[in-house]
C-alpha cells in the first residue's frame, strides 16, 4: 500500500479471519501503517470475519479484545 491510499481517511475497518491466526497476527502491522500514514483517523473498528465458521475458530473474541486493549 502506498501512503496516498491512507490520505484523508477518517475511519478504518480492519478485518481478520477468525479461522486464520496469521490474518489476526497482521493487525499490529496495519495499525502501525495507520499511525504513520493516517494520523487523522477518528475511528478504527476491528471485525472478525467468517463468524459462521465458529467451529473452526482459532482466534477467540477475547484475544481480539485484548489486542485492542479492552479488558472486561
Amino acid at each position: 500500500m502506498t501512503s496516498s491510499f491512507f490520505r484523508g481517511v477518517e475511519g478504518v475497518v480492519l478485518v481478520y479471519d477468525i479461522t486464520n491466526q496469521t490474518s489476526f497476527d497482521q493487525i499490529p502491522y496495519w495499525l502501525s501503517q495507520l499511525s504513520m500514514y493516517a494520523r487523522g483517523v477518528k475511528s478504527i473498528s476491528l471485525v472478525g470475519n467468517k463468524s459462521d465458521l465458529d467451529a473452526q475458530r482459532v482466534v477467540s473474541q477475547n484475544a481480539a479484545m485484548v489486542r485492542l486493549g479492552i479488558y472486561l
